[in-house]
């Protein structure tokens, strides 16, 4: 329907197993939260060296507005639950006041965010758990460290008070408690 105004896409041989990694690109742009003229107008600077780059980006932007339009008629995308539950936290009379624990991630999508920050405008209390080692920098949970990081600063650019992390480091730690001499034995090594 709008093959004449494709640019990257206007050759069929790209179109070969396109439609795959052109499902998992809008479904990635919904849960970022990403507005398609975004997708248009800003790879002018970054594509200045790569006109491909910048066709192809344009096209994913004329696509995905275009998707986004046909689902206006009434239909929904997986990726946009979370944002169709959000329109409706508001009537939820049991979030209201609600002591809120999130636990078990390692990283968060623009619309998970956006909801856990609905969340917490409406409940009491919203208690963040994440496993990032014992000094908060180890390399193995740098995902979750970042993710933790991005989440105070769009709970703090939200307006709602975020109170420092606390570490938990129990001694001896929980998989020595009965080999206490292991964990000595760990952290002098």
């Amino acid at each position: 329907q709008h093959a004449d105004r494709l640019q990257y896409y206007r050759r069929p041989e790209r179109w070969s197993g396109a439609a795959a990694k052109l499902s998992q690109a809008l479904a990635e742009m919904i849960q970022e939260g990403i507005e398609p003229a975004a997708m248009i107008t800003a790879p002018s600077e970054v594509f200045r060296q790569a006109p491909a780059g910048a066709a192809k980006l344009a096209d994913l932007g004329l696509l995905y507005g275009e998707y986004l339009r046909f689902l206006e008629g009434g239909f929904l995308d997986p990726s946009q639950c979370l944002g169709a539950a959000r329109t409706m936290l508001e009537r939820c009379d049991w979030v209201r006041g609600a002591q809120l624990w999130v636990d078990g991630f390692a990283s968060m999508s623009g619309e998970e965010t956006a909801t856990l920050i609905a969340l917490a405008r409406l409940g009491e209390r919203m208690e963040i758990t994440a496993m990032v080692g014992s000094d908060g920098m180890s390399p193995l949970f740098a995902k979750t460290r970042r993710t933790l990081d991005e989440l105070e600063r769009a709970f703090v650019a939200a307006g709602l008070a975020v109170e420092p992390p606390l570490i938990l480091q129990p001694t001896p730690p929980p998989r020595f408690r009965t080999r206490p001499a292991l964990a000595g034995l760990e952290r002098r090594w």
